[in-house]
């Protein structure tokens, strides 16, 4: 072997990563899920979700623990997404090998996660990749988990909460509209979404980015930055419908 010294520092093996406005303040956090066996403990991190501070410094909090979000040796794949249609971002997080259990947690939107896995009937072993889509049209967000046993595709049965699907195209800066950050404003509510071309572990949401309303039943503004710095503005906006915003 090699001979060499430990130092300090941040260690981790991290398999799938995922950026998303968990609490609604603005800017990205991350989910980082790491592979963390106890006996590498000290020189492998376990998984993380780093709360982004936003201006000036844009410095990133650990908050795992405080958000109830538990060590798991396994993680592999995390998905942000608004299951439930309540205006903040809940979390799936995958876990490979044969005992390895993926989770769903629900965002209370006060900083907390509940783990809601059994009750919403989630519960996959040994799967890598997950995704996230509406895949039936039926307003609510429904879930692809890819797993040693086989792709599942589990569908929402949805609640009376209200949302808005927005498609972003472009004719000569991005066709699919990948990179795209879109803003929407409600009555008490700012929430972000961008238009992703993939993230973690070769997964990929739906290019359709969603948001939920809980029981406000008004309009809604939108903004549309697109990656070539234009802006697009649409106001007066109704809810549960799928838009198409063309640049």
């Amino acid at each position: 072997g090699v001979e060499g010294k430990e130092k300090k520092g941040l260690y981790g093996h991290t398999i799938g990563s995922e950026w998303g406005d968990y609490d609604n303040d603005g800017d990205l956090d991350i989910f980082s899920a790491n592979l963390a066996h106890p006996r590498y403990i000290g020189f492998s991190d376990k998984s993380m979700l780093l709360e982004n501070d936003g201006p000036p410094h844009y410095r990133f909090r650990e908050k795992t623990k405080e958000a109830g979000i538990r060590y798991q040796e396994t993680h592999s794949d995390p998905s942000f997404a608004d299951y439930d249609n309540d205006g903040d971002l809940d979390l799936f997080i995958t876990a490979i090998y044969p005992k390895g259990k993926s989770v769903l947690y629900r965002n209370d939107g006060h900083g907390r996660f509940e783990d809601i896995t059994w009750l919403a009937g989630v519960r996959v072993s040994n799967s890598w990749g997950s995704a996230f889509a509406d895949f039936d049209l039926d307003g609510d967000m429904d879930l692809v988990v890819g797993s040693y046993d086989g792709i599942r595709l589990f569908s929402n049965d949805g609640n009376k909460n209200h949302w808005l699907h927005v498609k972003v195209m472009g004719r000569s800066c991005n066709r699919d509209g990948i990179g795209s950050r879109v803003v929407v404003k409600s009555h008490a509510l700012q929430q972000i979404r961008e238009v992703q071309g993939g993230k973690g572990t070769g997964t990929q949401h739906s290019l359709t980015v969603e948001f939920g309303f809980g029981d406000y039943p008004g309009t809604v503004d939108l903004e549309i930055k697109n990656v070539c710095g234009r802006v697009f503005r649409r106001t007066g906006v109704a809810l549960d419908q799928r838009i198409t915003v063309i640049e």
